[in-house]
C-alpha cells in the first residue's frame, strides 16, 4: 500500500498534466475509519495540495517541472519562516484533506443527515461544470466525473453540518461547560489601544512631535492598565516596551478565505464581462475546487449570476444592492455626479472621479459622453497613479522623496509615453500644487490625453476629477474649455464638501496612505 501511495505522489500532474502518460491506479487506496478513499478522490486531494504548494513557490522555482519541484523546498509560513520539502508538504496536505472529508462524512451520517435530491442535483451540476471546463486535465490525472460529484456532495455535507450540530441559525446553544472550557483552555483576553496618526476631523497627518506625544499617551494608558490588572494577568506592553508596537503602521494580516471572495468579485469587476470558472481560477490564482465552492455560495446569495451552457459568472443584483446602500448616505457624492454631468454637457467628453489606493488611481465614478466615438472607461478600474492625469492630481502633495517611498526605484509604465523620471514627475506635481492642470499625454492610452484637478477637503487631497479627450478631437480651444469647466467643478465641489462637512469618500481609502508608508510629508 505504501508503495502504491508513493507512486501516486510521484505521478502528480495538475495544470501541467502529463497528457499522454498513461498510468493505472487501483479503485481504492484504503480507508479512513469507515470512509473508503477512492483513487480518484485521492488524486483530487493531491491535485489541490500541489496547487497550494505551487502558490507558495519562490520566483526562482518552476512548479510546472513536477519532478524537480517535488524535491524543492518552499516557505510555508512567511511570518515564522517555516519551510517544507514540496513532496512532504503535498503528502501532508493530501492526508489532511482526506481526513477532513472522512470526518465530515462520518459526522454527517452519525447525526442522521441526508442530502435532498435538489442538493444532490446542484452538487452534480457543479461537478459537471468542473468537468466541462477542466475535463482534459482531470482525465489526464485519473479524476473522473463521479469523483467530482462525490467531492461536491461532501462539500454540501460540510456546509450542512453546522445546522446539524448547532441547529438552524444556531438555535441549539453550546453547553455552558463546553464554552467555559474552551475559553479557559484556549483563549486570552488582550487589551489594546489604537492611536490614529491622522486627525479624524481634518484628515491631516500627524507631525513627528505629535506622534511622539501620542506614543507617550499610549504608554501612560498601558501603564495605567497594568497597574489595575490582576496579578496573574500578563502585563500590557506599550510602544516603549515592545518595539513592534511603535507607530510603524504595519497592516493587519489578511484573512485568506475572505480575501479569495473579494478577489473573485474584484476580478469580475475588472474584467467587465461574464467569465468561466477556469478563467476566474486563473485570474485570482486559486484552485478550481476552492473557487467552485465560493462561486456556488455567491450565486446562491445573489452576489453573482451564473448563466448559459458554459456556466458564465457575472456580478449579480446583490452587488448592485450594496453599491446602492453605499451611495444612499453620501449626498455629496450624488451632488458631485450631478456636477460631472454638467462638465460632460459642456465639454462633450467623458468625466471621471478617482481616489488614491496605494500606488494606483481607483476610479469610483464616471459620466459618459454621448459622442459615438469616445473614451471607454470602467468604474472600479485601476491604473498606476503616475501614468494618468487623475493620478497625478491625487499625488499633488507628494515630494520626490515621497514618490520613491511609494514606488521604490522604478515608476510603473503603461505606454511608451509614460513617465520614467522621478524628477520630471515631481516637477509636474509642483506645477499642479501651483494651480496648473494635471496632464496625462498618451501616458495611459496612446490615443487619448486627459486633464485633471485635485479635490481638496480641509487642505488634503480627497479625490480627483478629470476629463479625457481622444487625440483627434484635441485642440487649444478644447483644452481651454476643459480647463475652465474643471476649475468650475473643483470650486463647486470643494465648497460643497466644506459647507456640509462631508468628504466624497473616506480619505486614503486603502489605509496605505493613512499608515504613513507612502503618505506625503506634512
Amino acid at each position: 500500500m505504501k508503495k502504491k501511495l508513493l507512486a501516486l505522489v510521484c505521478a502528480l500532474a495538475l495544470t501541467v498534466s502529463l497528457v499522454g502518460c498513461v498510468f493505472s491506479t487501483p479503485d481504492t487506496v484504503g480507508k479512513i475509519g469507515d470512509f473508503e478513499v477512492t483513487s480518484g478522490l485521492y488524486l483530487l486531494a493531491q491535485y489541490d495540495a500541489y496547487q497550494q504548494a505551487a502558490q507558495l513557490a519562490g520566483s526562482e522555482q518552476d512548479a510546472s517541472k513536477v519532478k524537480s519541484f517535488l524535491k524543492a523546498t518552499i516557505t510555508t509560513d512567511a511570518d515564522t519562516g517555516e519551510t517544507a520539502v514540496v513532496s512532504d508538504y503535498v503528502a501532508q496536505k493530501t492526508l489532511e484533506t482526506l481526513q477532513t472529508l472522512a470526518a465530515v462524512d462520518a459526522r454527517f451520517t452519525e447525526l442522521g443527515g441526508q442530502l435532498t435530491e435538489e442538493q444532490k442535483s446542484a452538487a452534480d451540476s457543479y461537478a459537471q461544470q468542473l468537468m466541462d471546463n477542466y475535463g482534459d486535465t482531470y482525465t489526464a490525472n485519473g479524476i473522473g466525473l463521479e469523483t467530482l460529484k462525490l467531492f461536491q456532495q461532501l462539500q454540501y455535507k460540510h456546509t450542512l453540518l453546522l445546522d446539524l450540530v448547532y441547529g438552524k441559525n444556531g438555535e441549539t446553544p453550546v453547553e455552558d461547560g463546553e464554552l467555559t472550557e474552551h475559553l479557559d483552555s484556549t483563549m486570552y483576553e488582550i487589551g489594546f489601544i489604537t492611536v490614529p496618526l491622522y486627525n479624524t476631523s481634518t484628515f491631516a497627518f500627524a507631525s513627528d512631535d505629535q506622534k511622539a506625544e501620542m506614543l507617550s499617551l499610549a504608554q501612560k494608558a498601558a501603564d495605567s492598565y497594568n497597574a489595575a490588572a490582576p496579578e496573574d494577568a500578563s502585563p500590557a506592553r506599550g510602544p516603549g516596551a515592545c518595539p513592534r508596537m511603535e507607530m510603524k503602521e504595519k497592516r493587519m494580516a489578511v484573512h485568506a478565505p475572505t480575501k479569495r471572495v473579494t478577489d473573485i468579485l474584484n476580478f469580475l469587476a475588472r474584467e467587465g464581462r461574464p467569465c468561466t470558472l477556469s478563467e476566474i481560477s486563473r485570474g485570482v490564482n486559486s484552485p478550481v475546487s476552492t473557487c467552485s465552492v465560493i462561486l456556488r455560495t455567491l450565486v446562491q446569495e445573489n452576489f453573482l449570476e451564473c448563466s448559459g451552457p458554459a456556466h458564465l459568472y457575472s456580478l449579480g443584483f446583490g452587488v448592485y444592492a450594496l453599491s446602492s446602500a453605499f451611495m444612499a448616505p453620501r449626498t455629496v457624492l450624488r451632488s458631485v455626479l450631478s456636477e460631472m454631468h454638467r462638465v460632460v454637457d459642456v465639454c462633450g467628453e467623458i468625466c471621471e472621479l478617482g481616489i488614491l489606493d496605494g500606488q494606483d488611481v481607483f476610479y469610483i465614478a464616471k459620466v459618459e459622453s454621448q459622442d459615438p466615438i469616445r473614451i471607454v472607461s470602467q468604474v472600479g478600474m485601476r491604473l498606476p497613479a503616475c501614468c494618468t492625469a487623475t493620478g497625478k492630481a491625487l499625488l499633488a502633495d507628494f515630494s520626490e522623496e515621497d514618490l520613491h517611498r511609494l514606488y521604490g526605484d522604478t515608476l510603473p509604465t503603461v505606454t511608451a509615453h509614460s513617465l520614467t523620471s522621478f524628477s520630471e514627475l515631481a516637477s509636474q506635481l509642483q506645477a499642479i500644487r501651483e494651480g496648473h492642470l494635471a496632464r496625462g499625454l498618451r501616458e495611459s492610452s496612446r490615443e487619448a490625453t486627459s486633464y485633471a484637478l485635485p479635490l481638496r477637503f480641509r487642505g488634503s487631497v480627497a479625490a480627483s476629477i478629470s476629463v479625457s479627450v481622444p487625440l483627434f478631437r484635441m485642440s487649444e480651444e478644447k483644452e481651454e474649455v476643459v480647463g475652465r469647466e474643471l476649475r468650475k467643478a473643483k470650486s463647486k465641489i470643494e465648497a460643497l464638501m466644506e459647507s456640509r462637512g462631508e468628504c466624497i469618500v473616506p480619505l486614503n481609502r486603502s489605509g496605505k496612505n493613512i499608515s504613513g508608508t507612502c503618505a506625503p510629508r506634512i
